[in-house]
């Protein structure tokens, strides 16, 4: 069941992949640079989640809000990206990016990336990852990629966690 439930997500992964090829397969050179566009905001500092968020222009999943956290410029390439960073208390720790191109920034080392570990929660595909360390879970709205960590955990727990986290509509 567990083998079809994950077959079913890789499909459902890989049409998304292609209606976006096929939706931006049509415009122009300057829609295209709309996701480059967003403006710098250098590096901010702090323990204030809510400004933080603001700043990176839409809500992240978090554990705690007491933590500490960073919003900073990145590039890849020629994509200038705003990534942000949430270490909260609870330690959690919560990784977002955008544009969803840059989703290769929140690629944690050590962690492989396996298709056949594709979990759905609501409306959202995860890919879950371990390296006996932890376990890390990666997804994608259409407004940014996300990355989930949290040390010492096994993958069952660490998906139970992340349904109470995440929308579930």
């Amino acid at each position: 069941m567990r083998k079809i439930i994950a077959a079913l997500g890789l499909v459902l992964l890989m049409a998304l992949f292609f209606v976006g090829l096929v939706l931006t397969g049509d415009q122009g050179e300057e829609e295209r640079q709309i996701a480059q566009s967003l403006p710098a905001v250098g590096i901010a500092q702090g323990n204030d989640l809510d400004a933080l968020t603001d700043l990176f222009g839409c809500p992240i999943p978090h554990g705690s809000k007491e933590g500490v956290g960073r919003v900073m410029d990145e590039k890849l390439g020629t994509l200038r990206a705003r990534l942000l960073t949430w270490q909260a208390a609870d330690g959690l720790i919560t990784q977002a990016v955008r544009p969803v191109q840059a989703a290769s920034l929140l690629r944690r080392e050590g962690f492989p990336l396996d298709e056949n570990n594709l979990w759905n929660l609501g409306p959202l595909t995860l890919m879950l990852s371990t390296d006996g360390s932890g376990a890390c879970a990666y997804y994608q709205t259409e407004d940014a990629a996300y990355s989930l960590y949290r040390a010492s955990a096994d993958p069952e727990t660490f998906l139970t966690e992340l349904a109470a986290l995440l929308p579930t509509d």
